[in-house]
C-alpha cells in the first residue's frame, strides 16, 4: 500500500509538471505571438479612425482606408484595407541632426534696444549660407523694416546688413556680420513620401518629432501663377507664432523646409527646394531671378469629378477662361502668349517633369533657369502634341527698408 501510494503521488506530481509546463509554453507561446502582432502587425493597423495618421509609441504610420461594419451596431471589430505602407520610423533624433552645430537662429524686435527675452521674439531663422545669410518667412516679418530687428545667434547679436524678401518663394533672406556659419543642406523635393520621420528644431537643439502629412497643404484649386511657388509641405505639430521660421529635419540631416503658419495641429512648411533656388539666384546675381512663363492655371488633378463634368486629362493644369478679377489668364506679352499657348490648353508635362496632384507648374518652372529651353507636352482638343519654348526672366526679389 505504501508502495503504492509512493507510485500515485510520483505520478501526480509528473502530471503537475506535465501542466505547469503546458502553462509555461502556452504563455511564451502567446507572447510571441503577441510580439509579432505589435511589431509587425499594429503599426500599420492601430490606427486613428477619424484620421489617416495615428503614432504608435516610437511609430508613425498611415492608412488609406478604414471601414468599420456598420450594419452591425453591436460589433466593435473593423476590417482595414488597402493599407498604404510608408517609412515607418523610430522617433530619436539622427545623430547627423543632433550632433552637429545647429544653425537655428532667433529674430527678435529690436524697437526697444534693451534686453532681449522671450516676450520680444519674432521667430526663427535658420543660416543657409556660412557668411551670414539666414532665411525665415516673410510671413513672420511682414509689419516690420530692417532697422525693427536683429539676429541672435548663439547668445550673440548680429547686425543686419541687408533684408531680401522674394516674393516667388515667400521667403526672406536676411543677411548679417555672422561669419563661420554651419551651412544646412537642402532635401529635394519629397512629392508623396507621406508619413516619413521628421524633426523640428524650434531653438538650437530642441527637436520634436513630427511627420509629413500631405506633399500640398492647400487642396482647393484655384488660378495659380506659373511664375509663383504656392504649394506647401503640410506636417504635424504645433508651435508659438515666435516659433515661425524653425528648421525641419529628415533622418539625413537635410533641410526640408521652414515653418511658415500653423494651425489646428497642422503646420504648413516653404518647401526646401525652392529656398535653395531662390538663395543660388541670390548670391550669383545679387538679386533673386527666376524664369518665367505667364499663364494662370488650375490643376486639375484637384478637381472633383473631372472627368464627369469635362472631357480632360485627369492630370495637368489647365488654361482657363478668366480670373476672378476679369483679366485674362495667359499674361500679355508673356512667353506663353508667344508660343501659341491658348484657354482650354492642358499643359502635361515640362520636360521631364510630370504635372500631378503632388505638384503645381509654378514649382516646376521654377526651378530652370531664365532662358532655359524647355518641351511643353500639351493636351489640346483630345490631341497632344509638343511645344517647344525658351522660358523667360523675372526679378522676384526686393530689398526692404
Amino acid at each position: 500500500m505504501s508502495k503504492f501510494k509512493k507510485i500515485l503521488k510520483s505520478k501526480s506530481a509528473l502530471i503537475a509538471g506535465i501542466l505547469v509546463l503546458q502553462v509555461v509554453v502556452g504563455a511564451v507561446s502567446g507572447a510571441v505571438a503577441g510580439w509579432i502582432v505589435s511589431s509587425k502587425i499594429l503599426p500599420d493597423a492601430q490606427v486613428d479612425l477619424l484620421g489617416s495618421t495615428s503614432t504608435l509609441g516610437l511609430f508613425t504610420t498611415s492608412t488609406d482606408e478604414i471601414l468599420v461594419n456598420q450594419n452591425d451596431t453591436t460589433s466593435s471589430s473593423i476590417k482595414l484595407v488597402s493599407i498604404s505602407s510608408t517609412e515607418i520610423a523610430p522617433r530619436v533624433v539622427p545623430n547627423v541632426v543632433l550632433d552637429r552645430k545647429s544653425p537655428v537662429a532667433i529674430i527678435f524686435n529690436n524697437k526697444l534696444q534693451i534686453n532681449y527675452g522671450e516676450k520680444d521674439e519674432l521667430a526663427r531663422a535658420v543660416a543657409v549660407t556660412s557668411d551670414g545669410w539666414f532665411a525665415t518667412p516673410a510671413l513672420a516679418l511682414e509689419q516690420f523694416k530692417s532697422k525693427d530687428v536683429v539676429v541672435m545667434y548663439e547668445q550673440n547679436i548680429y547686425k543686419i546688413e541687408q533684408i531680401v524678401n522674394d516674393k516667388a518663394s515667400g521667403v526672406l533672406f536676411i543677411k548679417t556680420n555672422a561669419s563661420h556659419l554651419p551651412v544646412a543642406s537642402f532635401a529635394q523635393y519629397y512629392g508623396q513620401r507621406v508619413g516619413i520621420a521628421l524633426w523640428i528644431e524650434s531653438r538650437s537643439k530642441q527637436f520634436v518629432p513630427t511627420s509629413l502629412i500631405a506633399a500640398r497643404a492647400n487642396v482647393y484649386p484655384e488660378p495659380r501663377l506659373s511664375d509663383q511657388v504656392y504649394r506647401r509641405l503640410l506636417i504635424e505639430g504645433w508651435l508659438n507664432n515666435s516659433e515661425a521660421g524653425s528648421p525641419i529635419w529628415d533622418s539625413n540631416g537635410s533641410l526640408v523646409g521652414i515653418v511658415e503658419s500653423g494651425d489646428n495641429g497642422k503646420l504648413e512648411l516653404i518647401p526646401a527646394a525652392i529656398i535653395s533656388s531662390s538663395l543660388q539666384s541670390l548670391v550669383s546675381n545679387g538679386q533673386v531671378k527666376h524664369a518665367a512663363l505667364g499663364v494662370y492655371t488650375v490643376n486639375l488633378s484637384l478637381l472633383i469629378n473631372n472627368s464627369e463634368q469635362i472631357n480632360l486629362p485627369e492630370r495637368g493644369v489647365l488654361i482657363s477662361d478668366v480670373l476672378a478679377t476679369g483679366l485674362p489668364t495667359i499674361i500679355k506679352n508673356s512667353v506663353a502668349e508667344k508660343a501659341g499657348l491658348k484657354v482650354g490648353d492642358v499643359i502635361l508635362q515640362v520636360d521631364r517633369d510630370i504635372i500631378d496632384e503632388s505638384s503645381d507648374l509654378g514649382d516646376i518652372i521654377l526651378q530652370f533657369h531664365p532662358g532655359a529651353d524647355v518641351d511643353l507636352r500639351v493636351w489640346r482638343d483630345g490631341s497632344e502634341m509638343e511645344i517647344p519654348i525658351t522660358l523667360g526672366e523675372q526679378v522676384t526679389s526686393k530689398i526692404l527698408p
